[in-house]
């Protein structure tokens, strides 16, 4: 049983709440042993932290153990936390997608993308029963909700006259303009008791998750506009894409007013069909993934604390050298900072060496005798800045 050390800010949102909630469930379905105190940190195997608030402090316990550590970020969190990752106090980062994942992010060698967790059983709900012509029709486009799309939505949700509506927003302005069938809640309600107690819901990110969970019939609103019906065929893609509307879409799309009638319709017809078993096999793949990179990540930290001159390195290709008259610069490629400088010499003993996998065996026996100690103490160095990594088959 792998023994992580899961740590985080006291204050979060119900949006991060939720987030902390999936992912510890899906570790411990993982079999391991969740910690939440720092002073455990000499029994843990790995510590994750989920966002950078607790970094300093967890380095500093950590001086005497070497545990590897992971930070957790959701894709939408990565600007406020950029400038605070540094990457020397990192081993892994982490990154779940409940935004667009065509970002510039300056570590993509030591990170690695997941599509957002989801820990639930399954119930064995009568996917057959009868179904009303009234419905109790739940909305929320989640976090990503903006009032440019809410607004979009009131011209359709005023059509619903013979269905009962909750809007769970912030913006309370809109009991203004629509119908007294529809019932404005805060973004504060549990999403969870609400897509259990409605028959439809409308919306996207975890509105969506939970409707898979308790097999109702969802319709994807979000972001992206209209990602339609939930079913089969698109499940898989939704997920990848945190239901956040139309795959490819652009940004506050139109939304389609006959088609979600339609599909309202087609709920109420009972032309739809139950999902959650696909979309288990979904949260499996994640759930073996993350096990899966939680113990090479340990098994990895254990060969570079020994530094063993068998293990295999390569030269980070986040990085690149420019070479100066006399100094070779590394910059990071992404993000253009500056790590610092070498001698063109260095760059060709150790650099080049490593720009294909190579053991420390092979480059120290290349290099003349009284330069293996520097060259040893430059590769330690390296090492810790990340600039040469295990190699990852």
């Amino acid at each position: 049983m792998i023994k992580i050390l899961f740590l985080h800010k006291s204050k979060l949102d119900s949006n991060q709440k939720e987030f902390i909630n999936q992912l510890t469930n899906i570790l411990i379905n993982s079999n391991c042993q969740i910690l939440e105190d720092i002073q455990s940190i000499a029994d843990c195997d790995c510590i994750i932290l989920y966002e950078t608030h607790l970094i300093n402090n967890v380095v500093k316990a950590n001086k005497d153990y070497k545990r590897p550590t992971i930070v957790c970020l959701q894709t939408s969190e990565i600007a406020k936390n950029y400038s605070k990752l540094d990457i020397t106090k990192i081993d892994f980062i982490f990154l779940f997608g409940n935004k667009d994942t065509g970002i510039i992010f300056p570590y993509q060698k030591l990170s690695k993308l997941f599509f957002m967790p989801f820990g639930f059983i399954p119930k064995n709900h009568n996917s057959s029963k009868t179904i009303s012509n009234t419905q109790r029709i739940y909305v929320n486009i989640d976090r990503s909700s903006l009032f440019e799309t809410e607004i979009k939505l009131v011209r359709i949700l005023n059509q619903l006259t013979q269905h009962n509506i909750i809007l769970q927003t912030n913006n309370k302005q809109l009991s203004n303009v629509l119908n007294n069938n529809v019932k404005i809640i805060s973004q504060d309600s549990d999403i969870e008791k609400q897509v259990q107690t409605s028959d439809i819901v409308i919306g996207s990110g975890y509105t969506s998750l939970y409707a898979i969970a308790k097999n109702k019939p969802c319709i994807i609103i979000g972001e992206k506009g209209y990602g339609g019906l939930l079913s089969s065929e698109n499940i898989e893609d939704q997920y990848k894409s945190f239901f956040q509307g139309r795959i490819g879409g652009r940004h506050l799309e139109m939304l389609p007013e006959k088609l979600i009638i339609e599909d309202i319709q087609d709920i109420v017809e009972h032309k739809t069909k139950n999902t959650s078993l696909q979309f288990l096999d979904l949260v499996n793949g994640v759930q073996s993934q993350l096990l899966k990179e939680i113990e090479y990540i340990i098994q990895e930290n254990k060969k570079i604390s020994s530094l063993s001159i068998e293990t295999e390195f390569i030269f980070n290709s986040d990085f690149t050298v420019i070479k100066s008259k006399e100094k070779c610069w590394i910059i990071n490629r992404y993000d253009k900072r500056i790590n610092g400088w070498i001698e063109e010499c260095q760059y060709r003993e150790i650099i080049e060496k490593f720009i294909e996998k190579n053991t420390l065996s092979n480059v120290l026996e290349d290099a003349p005798v009284k330069k293996r100690k520097k060259i040893i103490t430059l590769i330690n160095e390296f090492v810790h800045c990340k600039i040469l990594i295990p190699f990852i088959v």
